[in-house]
Formats: C-alpha cells, structure tokens, sequence
C-alpha cells in the first residue's frame, strides 16, 4: 500500500469515525430516557429529547451543505465536532429537562453539520473515475452508523439484566 493510499483509507476511516459520532447519539439516548427522565423528571416532555435532536439535525444538513461550500469541508467539520462535544458536555450537566431538550436541539445542529460535511468530503477525495470504488465504502457506513437502540442500554444498566442486545446485528456489524 502506497503512502497517498494509506493516507486516504486513514481519511475515510476518520471520515467514518465522525459519522458514527452522530449517528450513535440519534439512537442510543432512547434507550438509556427511562433513567433521564427519572433523573430529571418531564414525562409529559419524553419525546422532545429526541424530536428536538432529530428536527435540529434535518434542518442544519441542507444549511451546513452550503456552508462547506463556502467556508471548506475541513473547517466544518472540525469545527461541528467540536461544538458537538461541548453541547454533550451541557446535555450530562443539564439540571432540569427543558436544559436538555434544548441542549439536544444545539446538539443535533451539529451533529446534522458533522454529517453534512462526512458526505460533502468523501466525493472529494476520490476522482470521478475512481468514485465507483468507494461506493461500496459508503454503502457500509449504513450498517456502521445505525446501531441498534438497544446499545443504550450498555451505558443505562450494564450490570444488571435490562439490556438485551440483538446478537444478529452485532455479528452482522463486526462481519462488516
């Protein structure tokens, strides 16, 4: 393996590490809310935790698109990636639910802007004669970044018996 092809498949893989980020937090918060909402309270506002991260993210994609255009891919999603880690920062110290809902909504802005730039990027580091081969790359981020719901329950209850994982889907992901 050549220097410039190592180089690229560490690019891809950071490229793919950056998804798994954001995709990880849409799905596993759900399965550890029961523990949330005991902590905090705000049944009646159960769904907003996730409606807020998922409509926020949904509308900074088409946003953050643009702004890679402009501004570069790199910046963004350095910068995305940075304001996620913060905005999970304030989601663990939020005191009451309506501190978290609205940490989730920051926080789905950029996870929708790390998502947008991860796939403005990949195009860009192949040529067009080439970008067949990383298709079936992309293809795979499906797989890598839906993990099931039920790994949130790793971080809600690791040492009892309420997690139930879906062994299928774990094979199928480490096969991948």
């Amino acid at each position: 393996m050549t220097a410039s092809r190592a180089r690229l498949a560490l690019t891809v893989c950071g490229l793919l590490l950056s998804l798994l980020l954001a995709a990880l937090d849409q799905t596993i918060v759900g399965t550890a809310l029961p523990s949330i909402i005991a902590n905090l309270g705000g049944f009646d506002h159960y769904a907003w935790v996730t409606t807020a991260y998922l409509v926020a993210s949904t509308v900074a994609v088409p946003i953050a698109g643009k702004l890679s255009d402009q501004l570069g891919r790199k910046p963004l999603l350095i910068g995305s990636m940075l304001a996620f880690l913060v905005t999970s920062l304030l989601c663990a110290q939020a005191q009451t639910f309506n501190q978290l809902v609205a940490a989730r909504a920051v926080q789905g802005l950029s996870g929708g802007a790390i998502t947008a730039a991860v796939f403005a990027t990949v195009p860009t580091l192949f040529s067009p004669a080439s970008r067949a081969e990383s298709g079936p790359v992309c293809a795979r981020c499906g797989a890598r970044v839906d993990p099931p719901p039920s790994w949130g329950g790793l971080d809600e209850a690791p040492d009892t018996t309420k997690f139930v994982g879906r062994h299928e889907e774990l094979a199928l992901l480490i096969i991948n």
